[in-house]
């Protein structure tokens, strides 16, 4: 059964986008763990989420510098995706 909570869902992003509606990212392969198994591997933040600004830039942050990113989703996928909640870096 897949597991929303972030110690289940975390790498380093491979891959990531923003359109209109969301910012869209999925996590390298081999570096981390993705329980919830969303479409193509996508995960999604809402650009209309109260604390976007700051998620997104703590994706790009990330990925920019390699860091492990854990992400903390709603317990259904949506579309097929992971919708996140909140994120989770440690240094």
């Amino acid at each position: 059964m897949p597991d929303p909570g972030f110690q289940h869902n975390f790498g380093q992003v491979g891959r990531l986008y923003p359109d209109t509606v969301n910012l869209w990212f999925r996590f390298r392969d081999g570096t981390g763990e993705q329980s919830m198994q969303p479409v193509n591997g996508y995960y999604f933040i809402p650009a209309n989420s109260g604390n976007y600004q700051v998620m997104a830039q703590l994706v790009f942050l990330s990925a920019q510098n390699g860091w492990t990113l854990y992400a903390e989703t709603a317990p259904e996928l949506v579309g097929g995706h992971a919708q996140v909640l909140y994120l989770v870096v440690d240094f």
